[in-house]
């Protein structure tokens, strides 16, 4: 993982842990490595994450425009996650994990875009 790729999932696991602690205690009680899947969150753009090609340029669109730079990428990051939530609380094991990712659940970009605004330092008011 390149440094700064590291710094920015570093950066999402802070905010997870800060703004969903069920849900980041529970991602470590599964032991997963959770900076790798972030890595793989963050190296696709979250394409392969996110359902439709409408929404991935409605998110990027977002991250490119946002007054607060890459602050913006990661918090979308964690955004996504806590979004997914019930998804991924159900999930019992790492494997059961991957499916959930490689599922590709329903997503609201609305939905994270807003979370992303709410989990960022300085409250914004990018719309």
């Amino acid at each position: 993982m390149p440094v700064y790729g590291f710094v920015l999932a570093c950066a999402a696991q802070l905010m997870l842990s800060k703004h969903d602690v069920q849900l980041g205690g529970h991602l470590q009680q599964l032991g997963v490595p959770f900076l790798e899947r972030l890595w793989r969150l963050m190296s696709c753009g979250m394409s392969e994450v996110l359902p439709a090609a409408d929404d991935w340029l409605v998110l990027w669109d977002h991250c490119l425009a946002a007054t607060t730079g890459p602050a913006f990428f990661y918090a979308a990051l964690g955004a996504y996650l806590i979004t997914q939530r019930g998804h991924l609380l159900a999930a019992a094991t790492e494997q059961e994990l991957d499916r959930v990712f490689e599922s590709r659940p329903a997503v609201d970009v609305r939905k994270v875009r807003k979370q992303a605004r709410h989990c960022l330092p300085c409250k914004c008011s990018e719309g």
